[in-house]
């Protein structure tokens, strides 16, 4: 290290170089780094979900969450298996190796829960997927309509014009009811209309549905066949015929039960200021700006009043940039306050310019550090930014022994170059614990 210094010192011009490079491709680096709220994780954990409507914790747990791990015991790349048994669904959460093939042990779990036979009949598709980090930017407040289904359909608008903005590439609607259509079939209906439960529940499996219906070859080219009879809507159901009388009389779903077209009951309830409010999360991708992000949230929320009804509030909140942007304050000032510091405390007991070089040093160091911070590819989050303020402080106290030191000796007689190098020497960690 000593002779590093040494030769920096004895070739001004090189220094004079490196010092300009640093403050150029620092600047240059701090406009181009990722900002991120956290650091990029990368999570190995495979989820599945099991819905198993209607069924108690005890029961999900024996039935579904218990026959899957006995399934996935022993699975090559697999560190620990977590399940967790709740109301009416299992969820299980499987925890990678780090050095595993992701995407073929992400094949193998989904083969071998797709092989269990032995789940209940009513259990639905098993949802296997492998887990990805995505940090919240920024949530936008719906609130106006006060019918839930109106909410809804005005936050999916809401999200689709953020998704058409350039900067922004995931949002998502929360806080909201997922659809739900139910069909009630009381049993003097079904006497009524000479009906059983599993003809009901047969009418509605055969006639809601799409189906290929293969292809017609012909001179002209091939026509692909497809039956559309997916019923969306409640009175889509409600006009599926269940069965005909022998006087030709059509019976139809609405004629045997009650259709409700309404929402999950799922006892969520979310309000904004006391009224019925629907939110629409906004998150960063990959190495996105999230102050361009929340730059681009606010701007549309400002100008979204005359897009939607009088009625109808967009609210930003929950911004976490501004988590981000305090602690870029707090290090703007701090690095100030040292600043400052130094060239008071070393124009006030030593030398001015020696004070105003010492001083230097401090941005130049800053800025080198986010140089190399984006050569490596390491973003400025709110966990960097604390390092950069703890060092921060051991810049100042380095660059006042320095300065003291250099001043010290050339007050001794070493001469300027000496005293630089003595001066630098002073500031190595072994000789000042040695010290």
């Amino acid at each position: 290290m000593k002779r590093v210094v040494s030769w920096f010192a004895t070739n001004p011009v090189a220094t004079n170089l490196l010092v300009a490079f640093l403050l150029l491709a620092g600047i240059a680096s701090f406009a181009r780094i990722p900002v991120q709220i956290w650091p990029d994780l990368d999570v190995p954990v495979i989820s599945i979900v099991v819905p198993y409507l209607g069924a108690a914790p005890e029961e999900v747990e024996t039935a579904v969450c218990a026959r899957i791990d006995e399934k996935l015991d022993g699975l090559d790349g697999v560190d620990r298996i977590r399940s967790t048994a709740e109301e009416g669904r299992c969820r299980v959460m499987v925890a990678l190796l780090f050095d595993a093939d992701r995407a073929a042990v992400l094949a193998d779990v989904q083969n071998q829960v797709n092989a269990i036979d032995t789940l209940p009949k009513e259990t639905e598709t098993p949802v296997v997927r492998l887990l990805s980090s995505s940090d919240v930017v920024v949530e936008v407040a719906v609130t106006g309509p006060t019918d839930e289904r109106d909410l809804k359909e005005l936050a999916r608008r809401v999200r689709n014009d953020l998704l058409a903005l350039p900067a922004i590439t995931r949002a998502s609607v929360a806080n909201v009811r997922p659809y739900e259509i139910s069909v009630e079939v009381s049993d003097a209906s079904l006497q009524r209309n000479r009906l059983t439960f599993d003809q009901v529940a047969g009418a509605i499996r055969g006639n809601s549905l799409d189906l290929p219906g293969g292809a017609i070859k012909t001179d002209r080219g091939e026509l692909l066949l497809r039956t559309q009879g997916q019923a969306e809507r409640g009175e889509e159901f409600g006009r599926i015929e269940v069965t005909t009388r022998d006087d030709g009389t059509r019976v139809l779903l609405e004629d045997v039960a009650r259709v409700v077209d309404g929402f999950a009951d799922t006892g969520q309830e979310f309000r904004f200021d006391g009224r019925p409010a629907a939110l629409v999360r906004v998150s960063q991708v990959g190495s996105q700006d999230l102050r361009e992000i929340s730059a681009e949230v606010s701007r549309y929320v400002a100008e979204s009043r005359g897009k939607y009804p009088e009625d109808v509030t967009l609210t930003v909140w929950n911004d976490q940039s501004s988590l981000l942007v305090d602690r870029l304050a707090t290090l703007i000032d701090s690095g100030l306050q040292g600043l400052v510091l130094v060239l008071v405390v070393l124009a006030l007991f030593l030398r001015p310019h020696l004070a105003l070089w010492v001083a230097v040093g401090i941005p130049i160091a800053l800025l080198g550090a986010v140089f190399l911070l984006f050569c490596l590819g390491v973003s400025i989050d709110a966990i960097s930014l604390i390092g950069f303020i703890l060092v921060l402080g051991l810049l100042v106290d380095d660059a006042v022994v320095v300065g003291e030191s250099a001043y010290v000796a050339q007050r001794e007689g070493a001469g300027q170059l000496a005293g630089a190098l003595e001066g630098a020497g002073a500031c190595s960690y072994p000789s000042r614990l040695g010290s």
